[in-house]
């Protein structure tokens, strides 16, 4: 478990990555240096938005898309920011939640010219490997 402090707000939650997006992650960032910070930003963002107590909606509508939801765990869809990239290319992260646990599944980028409705169903595939 990572605890992250904001102001005086301790946000608890739980960070996992599916094997598959830690590959993903590091291609991407060998092309993209900055998208580590751009990575560690969006967690803070995600931890208070998906927090299980007392959750806040701080990233825009436009910027997040819930891409499928069961009974126990939803998966999202969020645009992270990366310096020297135009805002249409910025990465998308498909990530599941569930209670106090984001998954990061897959990641995408239209510098890579990905297929939204392929990497919907990627989400899908690995969220259900770990379960």
């Amino acid at each position: 478990m990572i605890l992250r402090i904001t102001g005086e707000q301790i946000l608890a939650m739980l960070w996992l990555e599916h094997n598959a997006f830690s590959k993903e992650f590091k291609h991407f960032c060998k092309k993209q240096k900055p998208a580590l910070a751009g990575f560690n930003a969006i967690k803070k963002l995600l931890a208070k938005q998906f927090d299980p107590i007392n959750p806040d909606d701080i990233i825009a509508p436009g910027k997040i898309h819930r891409v499928y939801q069961s009974q126990t765990w939803e998966i999202w869809k969020v645009e992270a920011i990366v310096q020297g990239l135009k805002p249409n290319q910025w990465p998308r992260i498909w990530f599941a939640v569930n209670g106090d646990e984001i998954t990061f599944l897959t990641i995408g980028s239209h510098t890579e010219n990905y297929d939204n409705n392929a990497k919907d169903r990627i989400a899908i595939e690995r969220v259900t490997d770990l379960l």
